[in-house]
């Protein structure tokens, strides 16, 4: 199954991406909102992988964290628009253009990923269809994900990080 990973914002979306490309049923595409400094929209990659012939998701896993580090994420990249409320646009903009059936949208929040890792990975992998039995779940230390082709990402995951909002909080 391909799966579109999709975050905004410094969510921890390569993290998520090493964690479901660990299970062998899982083909992983990665988008993370912004893109330097472009803001690039599902439509946009959905019709670019068309053209070129790339392989389309079958579903979509955005990965969600705390709106106070979110709040602090705005203000220290200076985006100039809530990329929450870009996230939730461009969300409807793409289901509605394409028909996509929303059940196919899993949330999973990073803040519980940290604190209920195994539990939320098993519950991900439920609502994603996609089977379990044999993932590694206490695998630690760096990991490269697989591209849809088989080959090392363009990213190591380091999947010992216990906490990606530390930085926006001083006294954490």
């Amino acid at each position: 199954m391909k799966i579109l990973v999709y975050g905004i914002q410094h969510s921890c979306t390569r993290l998520v991406c090493g964690l479901l490309d660990l299970n062998k049923n899982i083909k992983i595409i990665h988008l993370s909102n912004p893109s330097g400094n472009e803001k690039i929209k599902l439509n946009t990659i959905f019709e670019r992988r068309k053209k070129n012939g790339h392989p389309i998701w079958d579903k979509i896993v955005i990965v969600t964290r705390d709106l106070n580090a979110i709040d602090h994420s705005n203000k220290n990249e200076n985006f100039g628009i809530n990329m929450l409320t870009f996230l939730k646009n461009d969300l409807e903009e793409y289901i509605k253009k394409n028909t996509f059936d929303e059940n196919n949208i899993v949330y999973l929040s990073i803040e519980s990923l940290f604190q209920h890792k195994k539990n939320i990975l098993k519950q991900t992998f439920k609502l994603l269809g996609v089977d379990d039995k044999n993932y590694p779940y206490d695998k630690t230390g760096n990991y490269n994900p697989k591209d849809l082709n088989g080959k090392d990402y363009w990213v190591s995951v380091n999947l010992d990080i216990k906490d990606c909002n530390k930085k926006y909080y001083k006294d954490l």
